[in-house]
């Protein structure tokens, strides 16, 4: 059999038998990477078969990942980056996360298939092939595995990041429990159901198990060990399906078993790794554990040594090293692990990734992708300025949105539209007559790719510039455009009396003359003037609206997203009053009291619908949302507008109520009625600060075209039936109308919970991200101890992340007679509580 055919029946083999596996589904961020030709990947690394172990020591030799990431094809498959998120969300699974169990695998191949158990195959093959299976068949981005073990026991580095970063290789469907966060995962080469793996194998196993153990902070041999699973929510719930959505959730499921698993040991019904005797593994690795616990490291060429401990890389001088071997390893190896040393480079400093050609730019303590070199050459950087990382202490650095051309470019995507970049987003030319009326060169629009033009957010069209005529296509009046309004010049005699042209004239479409507001009617001369004179003495700063500042706001408006709608469904809508319809803007309808109207499924367009009188509340027909206790409830009324629309983001079509936020809060339904009334206010000034906080960054979800889902992962939020069942919440609102907590002179991000246990925890230890990145978020530190006499419940400990305001224990301040404002400061750190509206 020839090789290429060896390789094809081996690619079929790992479709077929990965098929069967329940593996995490995860997506990432899509974005081009480019670069110089010395950016590529390291030079191929000649693999000798057989275990290999350095000089002196038993600790294993870990393969880099350019082993067989090794051509460009290969580096620009990679299509997930860990913390590659303009704000790592508290209720998305973290991408790096403290290591707590270390998985095996097998590769799960059918044996009757010739490729699988073949040791005729070069393993770097393998990987390659199950890379390219995982990254692109499965849509994850990467490979699944941190580590991979061949049949001559070689250890190859895996999924891209290093220690911590979270994998795609075991998720408990039956349960949402997603066992990817806080897990290193080991994939032995072959099937071994029914054989044993070769005794080269066990050995590497068993090296590798050791050093990830020590490296850790893990004992190999612990067998009750109790860590907190990230637990998803589950969706679509019927009688007998459901799925878990896999992009939220919390730290609220526990599993109590040995450090060292097999998948199978997790999660019920599967077979992975087989019979490999994980007993004998956890024996070797601990004999080998207390040896590697007296090693320090040192790569070579390099005088720095090394410990590495709790997953951290920190250097150890030479009056700290008695005791201790000190034992040479691949630097590759080392920059698995982060620095203890947090040196943080200043604002416009270029860096990148050893291993990778995308290159950042530092700001406020963050990353900003340059997406491509058109960029890097149009901001003038310079190419002999970049700062090489090793991947892991990159992702130090959080990422922030991706860098924009400089103002004043002209770009253009595949589409016919030109665009001009003004602060960072892109502006749609509406006209190419725009081109000569604003001296703009045809010879300077740049071509760009989808992902950098959907970098630069759509700004305002840009519109025609005053004194212009205009007409509709078939439409006989014409109009002058002033301030992007048109004016009616109602008469052939006032036409000519001012002076104008007909061949100045510009004939627009219906769609490119709705662009401009109508403006009052030009019947006379006079009626010319003093629209001039009106013009005229409003200066620029009139026209700019007044700046907000903190302490002097109107009251916001939230959106709220109520549901996505399932394709093919209608959206069925009334109101208790008179109520308006628009379709992309232009009037459908006006609906009487209590008359229906349906919206259809669409991705394409765009409704909005209005209440036309106060307190007017609409009602969802098609909407159920009734709750466990009382299937005769539908909280499917809302105040203020609804509106239909596509999101770009996560591509669907949602329904989305948007409310002044004191409206808002009277809906949010994670407190009792019957609660102490200080308690609930102090409920209430969090829930406002939490939404206030998205509303002000623009969204919980950085692109999403709402500030907040009405879901428990957000604020539990039910609108006006929740309202009319909790006149106490409803009355708490208004007694703290406009008060927020701040901190640093923002408002706080008030992350609460059902019950903390008993003492809060760190937000920066739970969510890890932003949470970790500055000291804007020190009120969240934790260690506050609930008051004594604190009623506690399990089921509440479980389903909590205990972080910020524990609801329990701030109940029990509220019954011992504490103020709102007492016990917001007595959870939230080093807050004030002021009325900012």
């Amino acid at each position: 059999m020839n090789m290429m055919r060896r390789i094809l029946i081996i690619s079929l083999s790992f479709i077929i038998c990965f098929l069967a596996t329940p593996l995490f589904l995860e997506t990432g961020v899509n974005f081009n990477i480019f670069g110089k030709e010395a950016w590529g990947a390291n030079k191929e690394l000649k693999v000798d078969f057989g275990p290999k172990t350095y000089k002196n020591s038993d600790v294993p030799i870990i393969l880099p990942r350019s082993t067989w990431e090794n051509s460009p094809d290969l580096i620009n498959l990679l299509d997930w980056y860990p913390e590659e998120k303009n704000n790592q969300e508290e209720n998305s699974p973290p991408d790096y996360f403290s290591i707590d169990r270390i998985i095996i695998h097998d590769m799960g191949c059918n044996t009757r298939n010739p490729g699988c158990n073949d040791k005729t195959v070069n393993p770097v093959t393998i990987i390659q092939n199950i890379y390219r299976y995982h990254a692109v068949t499965r849509g994850w981005g990467d490979i699944g595995y941190h580590y991979i073990i061949d049949y001559w026991g070689n250890i190859y580095e895996g999924r891209y990041g290093g220690n911590g970063v979270r994998g795609a290789h075991t998720y408990y469907d039956r349960k949402c429990d997603n066992f990817n966060v806080g897990s290193v995962s080991i994939l032995l080469m072959g099937n071994y159901e029914k054989t044993q793996p070769p005794e080269e194998m066990y050995k590497s196993l068993a090296r590798l198990v050791a050093w990830l153990s020590v490296t850790n902070g893990l004992d190999p041999t612990d067998m009750n060990h109790t860590s907190e699973i990230w637990h998803s929510p589950r969706i679509n719930n019927t009688k007998n399906s459901f799925k878990c959505d896999i992009s939220q959730g919390g730290l609220t499921s526990t599993y109590t078993g040995p450090v060292v698993v097999g998948h199978k040991d997790v999660e019920a019904g599967n077979s992975d790794p087989g019979v490999l005797d994980l007993s004998r593994v956890r024996e070797e690795a601990k004999t080998l554990y207390l040896k590697y616990k007296n090693y320090l490291y040192k790569s070579k060429n390099s005088s720095k040594v090394f410990k590495i401990t709790n997953g951290i890389r920190t250097e150890i001088n030479s009056g700290s090293r008695g005791g201790y071997k000190i034992i040479e390893i691949n630097k590759s190896q080392l920059d698995i692990f982060p620095s203890s040393k947090k040196f943080l480079y200043s604002n416009g400093t270029l860096v990148k990734s050893f291993t990778r050609p995308r290159v950042y730019l530092i700001e406020n303590n963050k990353r900003r992708p340059i997406l491509s070199e058109k960029i890097f050459n149009a901001r003038k950087f310079n190419w002999s300025k970049i700062k090489i990382l090793s991947d892991r202490d990159l992702a130090v650095y959080s990422l922030a949105a991706p860098l924009p051309f400089p103002d004043g470019t002209l770009i253009k995507g595949s589409g016919p539209e030109i665009y001009l970049v003004e602060n960072g987003k892109r502006r749609h030319i509406s006209l190419p007559i725009l081109f000569d009326k604003l001296n703009f060169d045809w010879n300077k629009v740049i071509q760009v790719s989808q992902t950098e033009l959907l970098a630069h957010p759509l700004g305002e069209k840009i519109l025609l510039p005053d004194n212009v005529l205009v007409k509709e296509k078939n439409s006989p009046p014409v109009y002058l455009i002033k301030n992007s309004k048109r004016y009616w010049i109602k008469s052939i005699n006032v036409f000519k009396r001012l002076g104008f042209d007909w061949k100045d004239i510009i004939v627009l479409e219906p769609w490119e003359i709705k662009d401009y507001l109508m403006g009052s009617a030009i019947e006379t001369v006079e009626d010319f003037a003093t629209l001039e004179k009106k013009e005229e003495i409003i200066s620029p700063q009139d026209k700019e609206p007044k700046p907000e500042t903190e302490n002097n706001v109107s009251e916001p408006i939230i959106r709220v997203g109520i549901y996505s709608v399932s394709p093919g469904k209608n959206i069925v809508i009334k109101a208790n009053k008179k109520y308006e319809v628009y379709k992309n803007d232009l009037l459908l309808a006006v609906k009487n009291a209590n008359e229906l109207i349906t919206i259809p499924y669409s991705k394409t367009d765009y409704y909005k619908i209005i209440s036309l009188e106060k307190d007017a509340i609409f009602e969802i027909v098609s909407y159920e949302n009734r709750p466990k206790w009382n299937p005769e409830i539908n909280d499917n009324l809302f105040r203020g507008n609804l509106e239909i629309k596509y999101s770009n983001k996560s591509q669907k079509v949602w329904v989305i109520n948007e409310l002044y936020l004191e409206d808002y809060l009277k809906g949010v339904a994670e407190a009792l009625n019957s609660d102490p009334l200080e308690y609930l206010k102090a409920f209430v000034v969090a829930a406002r600060s939490y939404a206030l906080f998205h509303i002000k960054n623009s969204g919980k979800v950085p692109g999403e075209i709402f500030h907040l889902r009405n879901w428990a992962f957000d604020q539990l939020y039910k609108g006006y039936g929740f309202e009319k069942r909790a006149p106490n919440i409803a009355k708490a609102v208004e007694e703290t109308r406009g008060i927020i907590g701040k901190f640093n002179g923002k408002v706080i991000r008030a992350v609460y919970s059902s019950d903390s246990g008993g003492v809060t925890k760190n937000a920066c230890e739970v969510f890890k991200g932003v949470f970790c990145e500055s000291s804007d978020y020190d009120y969240l530190k934790g260690g506050v101890k609930d008051p004594e006499g604190t009623i506690h419940s399990k089921s509440a400990i479980l389903a909590s992340h205990g972080v910020g305001m524990s609801s329990a224990g701030a109940r029990r301040l509220a019954e011992m007679g504490k103020t709102f404002e007492e016990i917001l400061k007595y959870y939230y750190l080093g807050i004030e509580v002021e009325k900012i509206y």
